[in-house]
């Protein structure tokens, strides 16, 4: 199955994971996205939440306000970036309350939402922003990226949106 028909609206396919705004509904959001992504009889697509209104602003012709991650995209990640399975709290923390938000340079489409970890590393999460009504936003990579690398992209003008 190719990934762009397995991000769809399918309400009988994606698990929504609720929660309110408060730290202790926060983090047992977190706690079950993450659950419900290492089950192996979990859902193939599951929804994270809704990225804040600031965060998708600069995508005008964004349809979707919810963000989903798929099982197929989250071995992805893992494949190529194990070291970040530790941090999967935080991908979900990055996507809900990003540090900053740049745009792709070779895809206008992709927003990289990043989440600083610490003084030289921050979280990086790729999400392609939907402009399709039959589409969600989703992650489609995860990695930690140095802090060099956000400056560079705040130097080179890509920055749409920063805490």
């Amino acid at each position: 199955m190719s990934l762009w028909s397995t991000v769809v609206r399918s309400h009988d396919r994606i698990k929504d994971v609720k929660g309110d705004s408060d730290d202790d509904k926060h983090r047992d959001r977190i706690a079950e996205v993450r659950l419900l992504l290492t089950d192996a009889n979990g859902p193939a697509i599951v929804r994270v939440g809704t990225i804040p209104s600031y965060a998708l602003a600069p995508w005008a012709g964004h349809v979707a306000d919810d963000i989903v991650i798929t099982r197929e995209r989250r071995q992805h990640y893992l494949d190529r970036h194990p070291e970040v399975e530790s941090d999967e709290r935080q991908v979900v923390e990055a996507l809900l309350d990003p540090s900053e938000i740049h745009i792709n340079s070779k895809d206008m489409q992709m927003a990289i939402f990043y989440a600083q970890m610490s003084e030289t590393i921050h979280l990086s999460v790729s999400v392609w922003v939907s402009d399709r009504t039959d589409r969600q936003n989703f992650v489609l990579s995860v990695r930690r990226a140095k802090t060099r690398e956000v400056e560079q992209g705040r130097i080179r003008g890509r920055v749409r949106w920063k805490k």
